[in-house]
């Protein structure tokens, strides 16, 4: 049944993305849902792991009946293939599409595993099935947020969880039980609950520490692996996570150092050029997430001197919208969607922590005594533009994804990239002709693709601003927003805006 696992490539569906100056306004929502109900299958609302049982099962044992053995009956038998090709389905579905995210899970093992049957079938590993199925729903739900989908990952939460009850997980965890806290975090993390997905978070950390003491020790290399890769998955989440949602005393105990795990990659690169990637990329987002938790303290230099030697001297010069354009058509052209999706992150992460770090100077040197600091950015034209270059190139990397991926990646990040590129040049001084083409892109961005109006209240005054209310008023000459986008925000009065869809200074998404 399961071959080889091979990864598919799957290109994604460029024409779905929200952008700016968009010129077919039709989101097609009932269509795009719908593909997610078509691969939805049985959920497992039926499906309950008796508490009774010493080990959880699931059905995904494709062992060969022995020939003397009694048949089931033909209705029976036909309902257990069903399912067992259902959870294949939903297993290849995990590696085609989310390893690339969570490259933590052997696929080689759990082919050969699911395949042969397990002669006495390990608690871990069973759970770890139930626990792909229970990451692609929350996938799901995370690109289209409906009530089926709701439905179906509750369901598989509550599967993964009265599982590891049947055995005490804990008392021997192994880096499967690492994976699946990790993954009942991500599950809780998209249903918006956000305790008890901090909850599972630190209990992934906890579990890891455990789990390192002996496996860092074996001559087991596919296990090193993994586990240097879930140290930094989990180091990622946890300083992510926490600036965006986290409490303010979670926020300060984050870990502000690289992961040992990043030397074991770096050392130990495997000989496989897509997982080398994958490797490249996760060192990549730690690196930047190290960087930011690291708040350094340049109270002795000028803010001009210091945002200078906070920005690399390489950035690139000023982005116009050709090449944002340009920008936007090569990230659609950098392969699977997989690696796009994670190229498009990094990108935006890294843009997302540097206006981030650059606010946050902001704000000190505004409530401190130094003088002259205000001024100095004001005269600084140069550190203006890197700033808008930022914004652009994480406006590029959003345009680069569909509407579900995007969110998978993370609102969040956009939101904060916005609010954050408004408030420096608000403060800085700046023409704020230099940036209104960036903001606009970046609102679109989100209020098309925020369907539970998450970021509404997150981004109220840049709508307010680009709405007339403040020194963006321009803006009513040259944005064309979509109609069918009025109602995504109630009390904004989207209509007051010209329509404009041929207007040049937005480039389309619908290339030819």
């Amino acid at each position: 049944m399961f071959d080889h696992f091979e990864i598919e490539t799957q290109e994604s569906n460029i024409e779905c993305a929200p952008v700016y100056g968009i010129q077919n306004d039709t989101l097609d929502a009932d269509i795009y849902r719908q593909s997610f109900r078509n691969q939805s299958g049985e959920t497992f609302a039926e499906r309950h792991v008796p508490l009774d049982t010493p080990q959880p099962q699931i059905l995904f044992d494709l062992s060969p009946t022995p020939a003397h053995s009694t048949p089931n009956p033909p209705n029976l038998m036909t309902q257990e293939e069903s399912c067992a090709d259902h959870e294949e389905q939903e297993v290849r579905r995990f590696f085609n599409d989310l390893y690339t995210i969570y490259p933590v899970v052997d696929k080689d093992i759990v082919s050969k595993r699911s395949h042969l049957g397990d002669p006495a079938p390990d608690a871990h590993f069973q759970t770890l099935l139930l626990a792909l199925l229970m990451i692609n729903s929350a996938s799901d739900h995370r690109k289209i947020a409906t009530q089926t989908t709701k439905a179906a990952l509750q369901s598989r939460i509550e599967a993964v969880e009265q599982a590891r009850s049947s055995y005490d997980f804990a008392e021997c965890p192994t880096v499967d039980t690492v994976i699946v806290s990790f993954f009942l975090f991500c599950a809780y993390n998209t249903l918006w609950r956000q305790n008890r997905a901090f909850l599972y978070l630190r209990e992934a950390r906890d579990l890891f520490y455990i789990v390192s003491e002996t496996v860092r020790d074996t001559s087991d290399t596919s296990s090193r692996r993994r586990l240097a890769r879930l140290e930094l998955i989990i180091f990622n989440a946890e300083l992510a996570t926490y600036a965006i949602y986290g409490p303010d005393i979670a926020y300060r105990q984050r870990p502000k150092s690289i992961p040992r795990g990043a030397a074991i990659l770096q050392c130990d690169p495997p000989e496989d050029p897509r997982e080398k990637q994958l490797d490249n990329i996760l060192l990549q987002l730690s690196q930047i997430h190290a960087s930011s938790a690291n708040d350094t303290d340049n109270s002795s230099m000028g803010l001009t001197q210091s945002l200078l030697e906070m920005i690399d001297k390489n950035e690139s010069p000023s982005i116009s919208l050709e090449r944002l354009t340009d920008q936007v058509r090569s990230f659609e052209a950098s392969g699977s969607g997989g690696i796009r999706r994670l190229t498009a992150d990094v990108i935006i992460t890294h843009n997302w922590r540097s206006l981030e770090k650059i606010s946050k100077m902001l704000d000190h040197r505004t409530n401190s005594p130094i003088s002259g600091s205000a001024q100095g950015f004001q005269a600084s034209a140069a550190i203006r533009r890197v700033i808008s270059n930022k914004a652009s190139s994480a406006l590029a990397a959003a345009c680069s994804l569909n509407e579900g991926d995007l969110r998978v990646v993370g609102l969040g990040k956009i939101a904060h990239i916005t609010t954050s590129f408004r408030e420096i040049h608000l403060r800085g001084g700046a023409d704020l002709d230099e940036c209104k083409n960036t903001l606009a892109g970046l609102l679109f961005t989100i209020v098309k693709t925020d369907y539970e109006r998450t970021y509404a209240h997150t981004i109220q005054d840049c709508i307010e601003l680009v709405l007339g209310y403040g020194p963006f008023s321009p803006l009513q000459n040259c944005l064309s927003p979509s109609r069918k986008i009025v109602s995504a925000f109630d009390g904004f009065k989207w209509d007051d805006m010209i329509e404009d869809d041929d207007h040049p200074e937005f480039p389309s998404r619908s290339y030819p």
